[in-house]
């Protein structure tokens, strides 16, 4: 698959995700994935911040469960998008109400990168400010 095409699977994901087509969200992910999300390497009480044992689309599915928990989006802006062979990048801007706190936590510039392989994605690592994250679930 061309940089392009990779491209074009994430934009349709991030369309998906935004009218709640978790399962088109879902089949773009290769069951062997090598983990989706925020990986943590040490606990942070953050129900979405997972270890790196979070394998599989199951682990996208785990990723997926605990924000729809533990979150209300208000913004998820999508920009700043770069293709290189099998690697997607793309910037985000979030705004979620903490369900636990009811709080909001907003993240101007959150990280998202897929890597692809046979137009699949085997990887996603989102980078945020994990520390912002967990002062606001703290209580």
């Amino acid at each position: 698959m061309s940089a392009e095409q990779n491209l074009r699977i994430v934009q349709d994901m991030y369309a998906a995700f935004g009218r709640g087509d978790l399962s088109f969200v879902l089949d773009q992910i290769d069951d062997a994935c090598d983990g989706f999300g925020v990986i943590s390497g040490t606990p942070t009480q953050v129900p979405w911040h997972l270890d790196l044992k979070t394998q599989g689309k199951a682990g996208a599915v785990l990723y997926f469960e605990a924000l729809a928990s533990s979150v209300d989006h208000t913004a998820f802006d999508q920009r700043d998008f770069a293709a290189t062979g099998d690697h997607v990048y793309a910037t985000v801007r979030l705004v979620q109400v903490l369900r636990a706190t009811g709080r909001t936590l907003e993240q101007p510039e959150v990280v998202h990168h897929f890597t692809f392989r046979n137009g699949r994605v085997v990887r996603c690592r989102v980078s945020e400010d994990t520390a912002l994250t967990k002062a606001a679930f703290a209580k």
